[in-house]
């Protein structure tokens, strides 16, 4: 994967991320009240909190094998 896919996968994975952090501050502080009918959207979070960590192994291993060059 070139450093520059590499980026944008981050940038992403980031603002994915994001997303997901509001979301979760949301609940945690009662703005959103957490029911039943929350947890599949929970459970979308949840996934995309995994998929934007695997977004950023990714780009650090892209940028490891670009310092070993």
């Amino acid at each position: 994967m070139t450093l520059k896919k590499a980026t944008i996968t981050a940038f992403v994975g980031m603002i994915l991320e994001l997303i997901a952090g509001i979301f979760y501050l949301f609940v945690s502080l009662d703005v959103i009240k957490y029911s039943e009918s929350l947890l599949s959207i929970y459970k979308v979070f949840s996934f995309i909190h995994v998929l934007a960590t695997i977004s950023l192994c990714i780009f650090f291993y892209t940028l490891y094998l670009n310092q070993k060059k």
